[in-house]
């Protein structure tokens, strides 16, 4: 690959990140005024979006251009980042569902629903890395 092609795939890359950065932004916005949420949670989940965005990108550069295998193995963090980057929109909405407080509690009140609790998000964080390297090993095991 000659270096004016990589030139004009990373130019490409950056002008759909800058793209969808935008209408992510707008689907935020949106999101802020349909659903009632407060800006600065959305504006927390936004960046967090950015984050995961900026790291995806370059991942899949790695994995695809500069023929990385290992990269493979990183899929189920991006996976649980963006696990994470929703859970503040999980913990208001359970908060506000029951009008107890947006502090996600570790024990089991009665007070917040069961997805704004800490216990229902890490027990997802968990299961997301347990599926998600089992499927991984399962798939590149060597076969006998």
């Amino acid at each position: 690959m000659s270096r004016s092609t990589e030139i004009r795939m990373i130019l490409t890359i950056t002008m759909f990140s800058g793209l969808a950065t935008i209408l992510l932004g707008l689907i935020h916005w949106k999101v802020s005024y349909v659903l009632g949420v407060p800006f600065d949670i959305v504006i927390e989940v936004f960046i967090s979006l950015l984050i995961l965005l900026a790291i995806a990108t370059f991942l899949f550069y790695a994995r695809y251009l500069w023929r990385i295998e290992i990269v493979v193995w990183s899929y189920p963090i991006l996976v649980a980042f963006l696990w994470c980057a929703i859970l503040p929109f999980l913990t208001y909405f359970g908060s506000r569902s029951t009008g107890g407080s947006e502090r996600v509690s570790i024990d089991f009140s009665e007070g917040i629903a069961f997805y704004g609790e800490a216990w229902f998000q890490l027990s997802v964080l968990f299961l997301i890395f347990i599926v998600g390297y089992g499927a991984l090993y399962k798939r590149y095991q060597p076969r006998w």
